[in-house]
């Protein structure tokens, strides 16, 4: 069986990482933590192989880019991502457009 490609969108870079205090850094940092173990329960659940690869935003160009090169079969995302994206939406963010127009998969995470 052929591996699925997934793309992980992680928004802890490190310029975050290093001006959030340390509630708010463990928390986001278990967030994902949890995040990526559920998928993996899941994948491991339904005996499928994957790659997993990690993009960290910002800078948020690289998650569109991500979405135009289709170089994945599925993109994965917290839950808070698109909260972020939905606030922003109205301001014409093309973020949350581009996902609901992508032609891969998107996984949302909560």
């Amino acid at each position: 069986m052929e591996s699925v490609r997934i793309t992980f969108v992680s928004f802890l870079s490190e310029t975050l990482k290093k001006n959030l205090g340390p509630n708010i850094l463990g928390a986001l940092t278990r967030q994902e933590t949890e995040t990526l173990a559920k998928a993996k329960e899941l994948f491991d659940r339904i005996s499928t192989p994957y790659d997993l690869k990690l993009i960290v935003v910002p800078p948020w160009n690289t998650v569109l880019d991500e979405i135009r090169d289709g170089n994945h079969d599925l993109l994965m995302l917290q839950g808070e991502f698109l909260d972020f994206w939905k606030q922003y939406a109205a301001r014409g963010c093309p973020y949350r457009e581009m996902i609901n127009t992508s032609e891969r998969l998107v996984m949302t995470i909560e």
